[in-house]
Order: structure tokens, then C-alpha cells, then sequence
């Protein structure tokens, strides 16, 4: 028979090896969530580079970064919450000073992230559109429609985050203020609202495997959330195997230098070249004569269906550039001009690379989406301007008129 010491022994070996077993599959399902982003934002746009060296709007390299910033970000974020909530069951393997030192230099990392996302949409609007108003963007607007609205969610998600993750540490370690954490836990609320922020106008995060990421993602909160009121007992098994786990500080050179590759892939897109005269595009008026007077003109509207039913160009369809290939064949079959638009023309320029795909003649709006289209007091349709698509049509026949 085995004597106690031995059973004890066998049983504690027999913990480290499915301690180990589950910290392996963890790093795995890790591994796997760190790439989801990277892939789809590659998928979704084919070859992300193609702003160094094919015709593109000016900017069009700045917003590609910004998108795959907002993922990673957004991302980078979950990781911390997750963290802080479960920082007891952590504190059962790692030291305090350790944990507490990796979890202030990750989230200085994720305030570059999440700051640069924004800056690098800014750049990408400046260049397209020559100027930025910054009171424009930086304050919050509810009441202009449902894109200025999710833009301005991930606003306050920004200055929620500035305040959890800045503000309220240094309350608690200058002032000494017992409330910090209070005012910490705000970071919960930012990474909820730039979640909202993300599926509402992000093109990755629906597509691929980021909508089971996000489900993933929020279920994970919830259990941590549940585990956290519930109490923090002992998890022999899980300990063990935590215990070949690399320690923080390794986590952390891993996490820094994703971050500055990150930010490399990012800097090289917005340093691609500007304005390229070879991107096809037709005059706001010209395309306004063209569609009052009946011709086999089609306009996709690549934007997201609430942004498309608020206002657009009388006549348009509607289709996101994540299902243009599927329904080119039938949206091209008997134009004779295809345009593609969103508001600006960063998600219209997608939709141009896809549809040129299946039709000898697709363009931009010159100057750059629906923005410009009302630059030229030309009418539009929708639920903003309470007019259908026949009385929007009738309207710009004057265009056509001898």
C-alpha cells in the first residue's frame, strides 16, 4: 500500500499535470484571440497594404490603421478588466508588487492604443478632407444622426477611460484618495460603451470570427463579474499550472512589443502616399443629371442600414462592403456606371475595390462621398429629410432638364 506521503504526492502531480493541461489550452484560446483581430481586419480589406503602392484617396492608409488600432485596443482593454477582476485568484500564484506593477504598465500601453485610434482617424480625415474641426470631434453629439451618435459613444468611452485609467490612480497615489477605485472601476463602463461603439460602425466586428469574439469577450466579463461577488476560493489544479505560466513581466515585454509592432504596421499606413489623381470618381452635379434623367446608373450605399435609412442619395441601394461580393454580379448586371459611397468615401474606396471586381466602370463621388453630394445642395432621401426616393429623384431631374 502507499503511504500517505506518496498518495499525497501522486495526487499532487497528478494536479500540476491538469493544472498544466488547462493553462496550455489557455494559451492556446489566447493565441487565438490575439490573431482573430489581425485576420479579419486582413480579410475583410484583402491586402491591407495597398495604399503603398496602388491609387487610393488621400488617407485612405489612415483609416485602414485606425481600424485595426480600435480592434486592438478594444481588445487590450477586456484583457484588463479581466485582470482587475480576477487580480485574487492571480494574487494566489504571483506577487502583489508584480501584478500590480504589469497591470499600471499595460494599461499605459492601452492608452496609447486607445488614444492613437482616434488621432489616426483625424489624420485620415484631415487628408481627405484638407482641415479637421476639433471642437467637431471632441465633443460629444447625440442629435446629428446615427453615425455622429456611435462616434460620440466611443468619445465618452475615451473620456471614461482617460479618467478610470489616469485620473483615478493618480488620486490614489499623490493624494492618497481612498476613492480611487471607485473611479477605477469606470473602465468597466468604457470597455462596454467602445464595445457598443466598435459593432455599431466598425466593419470588422461584424464579420469573420469577431462577433464570436465579442460574444466571448462579454460572457467572460459576466463570469468574471459572478465569480468576483461569489468570493475567490482555492483552485488547487488551476495553481499548479499557473505555476509554469510566465510570470507578468514576461506577459508584459510580450504585450509592449505587440504594441510597438502594432504601431509600426500603423505608422506605415499613414505615412502611404496621398492624393492619387488615377482614382476614377465623377462630378456630384454630373452624377445628379445622370440619375434624373433615368440613366443606368446604380448607387451602393456602403454603409452600415441605420446610417442608410437616416439620409441618402435618392435611388441608392444599400449594401456593406463585408456582402458586396456576394451580391456584385446581380448590383453591376445591367449598369452601364456604378458609384460606390459611404460619408466620406474610406468605406466607399472598399466598396470601389471590390466592385471593379465585376464592372468596367466604377467610381467615387469627386470630393469624396455623401458629404460632398450635399456640399452641392443636391437632394436627398430619408427618415432626416423626410423624403422618399421617387420625390428625391424628381427633384434632381432639374439637373437633366435641356
Amino acid at each position: 500500500m502507499l503511504s500517505r506521503r506518496e498518495a499525497s504526492g501522486l495526487e499532487g502531480s497528478e494536479a500540476g499535470r491538469i493544472g498544466l493541461l488547462v493553462c496550455l489550452a489557455m494559451w492556446a484560446g489566447l493565441a487565438s484571440v490575439v490573431l482573430i483581430p489581425a485576420i479579419t481586419w486582413a480579410s475583410e480589406i484583402g491586402s491591407p497594404f495597398y495604399p503603398l503602392w496602388q491609387a487610393a484617396p488621400p488617407g485612405q492608409g489612415a483609416y485602414l490603421g485606425s481600424r485595426l488600432l480600435g480592434l486592438y485596443a478594444l481588445l487590450i482593454l477586456w484583457f484588463q478588466c479581466l485582470a482587475g477582476l480576477q487580480m485574487p485568484r492571480l494574487r494566489q500564484v504571483f506577487s502583489a508588487i508584480e501584478l500590480r506593477r504589469w497591470h499600471a504598465r499595460s494599461g499605459l500601453l492601452l492608452l496609447g492604443l486607445v488614444l492613437l485610434h482616434p488621432i489616426t482617424f483625424f489624420v485620415g480625415v484631415a487628408r481627405r478632407g484638407g482641415r479637421v474641426d476639433v471642437p467637431h470631434w471632441l465633443i460629444p453629439t447625440f442629435d446629428s444622426g446615427y453615425y455622429p451618435a456611435m462616434l460620440s459613444v466611443g468619445r465618452v468611452a475615451l473620456a471614461l477611460l482617460l479618467l478610470g485609467g489616469i485620473v483615478a490612480p493618480l488620486l490614489g497615489r499623490l493624494v492618497k484618495w481612498g476613492g480611487w477605485l471607485f473611479l477605477h472601476r469606470f473602465n468597466g463602463v468604457a470597455l462596454l460603451l467602445g464595445g457598443w461603439h466598435a459593432v455599431a460602425i466598425g466593419s470588422e466586428t461584424r464579420s469573420g470570427a469577431m462577433p464570436w469574439l465579442l460574444g466571448f469577450m462579454l460572457l467572460s466579463i459576466v463570469l468574471a463579474v459572478v465569480d468576483r461577488l461569489r468570493g475567490t476560493p482555492p483552485m488547487p489544479m488551476l495553481t499548479a499550472g499557473l505555476g509554469v505560466h510566465p510570470a507578468p513581466a514576461t506577459a508584459g515585454r510580450w504585450l509592449f512589443g505587440g504594441s510597438v509592432a502594432l504601431a509600426v504596421v500603423t505608422g506605415v499606413l499613414v505615412l502611404s502616399p496621398g492624393p492619387d489623381l488615377t482614382v476614377p470618381s465623377v462630378e456630384a452635379r454630373v452624377l445628379a443629371s445622370r440619375v434624373g434623367s433615368g440613366s443606368r446608373v446604380v448607387l451602393v450605399d456602403v454603409r452600415e442600414p441605420q446610417e442608410f435609412l437616416e439620409e441618402r442619395i435618392p435611388g441608392a441601394v444599400n449594401c456593406q462592403v463585408r456582402s458586396l461580393a456576394e451580391g456584385a454580379a446581380k448590383l453591376c448586371r445591367d449598369a452601364d456606371l456604378v458609384v460606390v459611397y459611404c460619408l466620406k468615401d474610406f468605406r466607399g474606396y472598399e466598396g470601389l475595390r471590390v466592385l471593379e471586381q465585376f464592372h468596367p466602370d466604377v467610381r467615387l463621388i469627386h470630393g469624396f462621398g455623401l458629404n460632398q453630394w450635399k456640399s452641392q445642395q443636391l437632394a436627398t432621401a430619408g427618415s432626416r429629410v423626410n423624403r422618399s426616393d421617387g420625390d428625391g429623384i424628381r427633384i434632381l431631374r432639374q439637373f437633366s432638364a435641356p
